[in-house]
């Protein structure tokens, strides 16, 4: 057994050969899967580690598991997208821009294409058994939907989220003995050299996505980052965004005189009929418990995704505010790492993961947007430095794991109850 399998958790191993199983058709869309129970058993390992396993193929949209009935397969590699070879945005060479860095001019079809209903015969592809809860459109004169009952099964209140305020005081004295006067000086328009580094490695590190510091831009939380994406990929594209879906969203896109195209959501994502007719050059979606519907796209759904962006040559934004935060210790795959970083923008926000109250976030750009970077050189970066050594110390450090993988227990333990 070589060194890094020895590394390798056992639950992590088991997730990996069920994952292939299930993507080599072993079990098929709607197939059960063993009891964990039985597959603790058959593979030398405990419960707790079968469970741990299954929770990982869940997050990540493999499985859906009902309790008293047992763990479904969930993939469909039958309803992957299947689309033309419209050359447009992601598809091109850099070579393909002019040297402005100016986008190809939709063509007239498309650019005319500014709405998109729900087809009104189409009825969202659902699983043969029960699936996450749906969204719904408002009723006239119902009461107000909470907060707590809008959170994913498991989700953690915000309150127990926030970084401890003893350990980040701590951290910001070491901050101003460690630095003192540089936190006072200019800084990077994309943000702090020492925390793109910092970012690329916990990136590496956690989760497995490789991506140079040069490909990171830190900014002031997801709304800025939403502003900061417009301007690489342009005012004039169409968007096609998730609805429902956080509401900042279409109210940034709309304020830049954005056309808007709202895609409604199933049990999975984005149905297909809806994805194969979707005219947009930029679709912006939250494939893992997307808010405040909380549904997670499924892999075939985020496969899917790829291809349609693929199939246009479009951009994808990811807006991943929640994933750090799965059940499991390992984070679930990301589209950002899934497509090698050719076509997807991917944004993330330490405003969720530390404290609302810090508004620092960051966004890996992908090669397709590389030609456009000088869109947002000249802009300076929006988060305070203080902050930005601070989140280097707490990176760097261990502390933002240590944090991450406390959440991540009581988010296990509240699926226990």
């Amino acid at each position: 057994m070589s060194a890094d399998s020895k590394k390798t958790p056992e639950y992590i191993r088991l997730y990996e050969k069920f994952k292939r199983e299930i993507t080599n058709g072993a079990y098929p869309y709607g197939a059960k899967l063993p009891s964990k129970r039985d597959t603790a058993a058959k593979n030398g390992v405990s419960v707790i580690t079968a469970e741990h396993a299954y929770a990982l193929l869940e997050d990540e949209g493999y499985i859906v598991c009902r309790q008293r009935s047992g763990c479904f397969s969930a993939y469909r590699d039958d309803q992957l997208f299947k689309g033309g070879t419209d050359m447009r945005l992601g598809a091109m060479p850099a070579s393909a821009f002019d040297d402005s860095g100016s986008l190809p001019a939709p063509d007239a079809a498309h650019s005319s294409a500014r709405s998109l209903a729900p087809d009104a015969a189409h009825s969202p592809t659902r699983l043969p058994f029960p699936d996450a809860a749906r969204p719904s459109a408002p009723v006239p004169g119902a009461a107000p939907v909470s907060a707590a009952s809008r959170r994913p099964a498991g989700a953690v209140p915000a309150e127990d989220i926030t970084f401890p305020a003893g350990l980040y005081a701590k951290t910001v004295r070491s901050v101003l003995t460690k630095y003192g006067g540089d936190i006072l000086k200019r800084t990077d328009g994309a943000g702090l050299p020492r925390l793109r580094c910092a970012v690329a490695k916990y990136l590496m590190r956690a989760r497995e996505i490789e991506v140079s510091p040069d490909d990171i831009v830190i900014g002031s939380g997801a709304e800025a980052l939403y502003q900061l994406a417009i301007m690489l990929i342009g005012s004039d594209r169409i968007y096609a965004i998730e609805t429902p879906s956080y509401d900042k969203i279409e109210k940034t896109y709309r304020a830049r005189g954005i056309n808007c195209l709202l895609l409604p959501l199933s049990g999975d994502g984005i149905p297909d009929s809806v994805l194969s007719s979707c005219a947009a050059d930029v679709l912006h979606v939250t494939p893992y418990h997307s808010f405040p519907s909380g549904i997670t796209a499924t892999a075939a759904k985020k496969k899917a995704y790829l291809e349609w962006a693929k199939s246009r040559g479009a951009v994808i934004i990811e807006d991943d505010f929640g994933s750090e935060f799965c059940r499991s210790r390992k984070p679930t795959d990301t589209l950002f790492e899934t497509d090698g970083g050719e076509r997807v923008l991917y944004i993330n926000t330490f405003s969720k993961t530390l404290s609302p109250a810090l508004r620092a976030g960051y966004m890996l750009l992908p090669r397709a947007l590389q030609v456009r970077r000088k869109n947002i050189e000249y802009m300076s970066c929006s988060v305070p430095v203080l902050d930005q050594y601070i989140l280097c110390e707490l990176l760097d450090g261990g502390s933002f794991e240590r944090h991450l993988n406390r959440i991540r227990r009581q988010i296990r333990k509240e699926n226990r109850r």
